[in-house]
C-alpha cells in the first residue's frame, strides 16, 4: 500500500512539474527576443530633391525586413523602380542611429523661415526622412540651404547613413 501511494504522489509531483514548465520555458530571454522580433515592424524613408543644378532627386524606402524600393527621377543613373535587400540587422542599425540623434524630438521642418533655419542660401536641396515604426510616423524635411547648425550636422549624417546601409550610389552615378 505504501508503494502505490509513494507512486501516487511522485507521479502527481510529476505532473505538477510538467504543468509548470510551459510558463518557465516561457520566460527564457530567447523566447521574449524571437516574440519581439516578429512583432516589429517599420519604414524608413529618404527622399531627395533636385537643386539648381545636377542634384540627384529620388525617393528610397528600406522595410524593418530588409526589403528596399528605389525610384529614381532626376540626375540619377536609375530613373524608375528598382528594388534590392539589406539584411534586416542593417534595418535595426538605421532604427539606432534614429534614436542617437533624438530624431523624434526634432522639428517637423528646416527650411526658410522655420525656427531652426533663420538664415538660408538659395538653391540647393531638401531631404525628407522619415520613420514609421509601430504605427507611429515622424517626418523631417531638411533644406540644405540652411545655416549650419549641431541639429543639422547630425540629421545630415543620419541622411548620409541611410544612403550608405542602402547602397543607394548603385542607383545614382
Amino acid at each position: 500500500m505504501k508503494a502505490i501511494s509513494i507512486i501516487t504522489i511522485s507521479l502527481l509531483l510529476a505532473f505538477e512539474a510538467i504543468a509548470q514548465t510551459p510558463a518557465i520555458y516561457q520566460l527564457k530571454p530567447r523566447h521574449r527576443t524571437v516574440v519581439k522580433a516578429q512583432n516589429k515592424t517599420g519604414v524608413i524613408t529618404l527622399e531627395r530633391s533636385v537643386c539648381f543644378g545636377t542634384c540627384p532627386s529620388y525617393i528610397v524606402t528600406v522595410a524593418s525586413d530588409g526589403k528596399v524600393t528605389w525610384e529614381g527621377r532626376e540626375f540619377v543613373k536609375t530613373e524608375g523602380k528598382a528594388t534590392a535587400q539589406i539584411r534586416p540587422e542593417d534595418f535595426d542599425k538605421l532604427v539606432k542611429e534614429f534614436e542617437k540623434i533624438n530624431f523624434s524630438t526634432l522639428d517637423d521642418k528646416y527650411e526658410t523661415g522655420t525656427r531652426g533655419c533663420p538664415e538660408s542660401a538659395t538653391d540647393n536641396p531638401s531631404a525628407q526622412t522619415s520613420i514609421r515604426m509601430n504605427g507611429k510616423t515622424k517626418s523631417v524635411l531638411h533644406y540644405y540651404g540652411c545655416r549650419d547648425s549641431e541639429v543639422l550636422r547630425r540629421l545630415t549624417a543620419l541622411e548620409r547613413k541611410i544612403d550608405e546601409v542602402i547602397g543607394t550610389e548603385r542607383w545614382i552615378k
